[in-house]
């Protein structure tokens, strides 16, 4: 009887695991998606889009390896920024960083995992928001290395 209970219990909890991490990257009602054509893995990518003026640059990335996503805010506020690193018909597992807030600079230090299929099309998206408005813009890269 102790170990259904128990087997009751697990099952519940795993449910609303399950729904919870579900609900992780649905949309937001407000933000406003950009796509842009930079590769920030190559180059500083500057993006205008929904009132919010910055930049977005890889340090150097290459899967497996530590390296920095840095998005430097020019004449525009945010309360909260957070990356995700995604690929097209891939689950590549929860991915999201939050980055942290230096003068104008925002920054994390991310590991990007390597797919098993051999692919780097990889896909970051940059979630910019304030009180008022979310604002995201997805990027398509390649990591140095594999």
């Amino acid at each position: 009887m102790k170990a259904g209970i128990i087997l009751i219990f697990i099952i519940i909890v795993s449910y609303g695991v399950g729904q919870w991490l579900s609900q992780k990257d649905q949309p937001v009602n407000n933000a406003r998606i950009f796509k842009s054509s930079c590769d920030p893995a190559k180059t500083a990518c500057n993006i205008k889009h929904a009132g919010f003026e910055y930049s977005v640059e890889l340090i150097k990335a290459s899967s497996l390896t530590p390296f920095d996503v840095v998005v430097k805010m020019n004449n525009s506020h945010a309360d909260a920024i957070d990356i995700t690193f995604d690929m097209d018909g891939m689950d590549m597992g929860y991915s999201r960083y939050p980055l942290i807030k230096e003068k104008s600079n925002w920054k994390v230090r991310v590991i990007l995992p390597v797919c098993s299929f051999g692919r780097s099309d990889w896909i970051l998206s940059v979630k910019i928001k304030t009180k008022h408005k979310i604002s995201v813009a997805k990027f398509n890269f390649s990591p140095a290395s594999q």
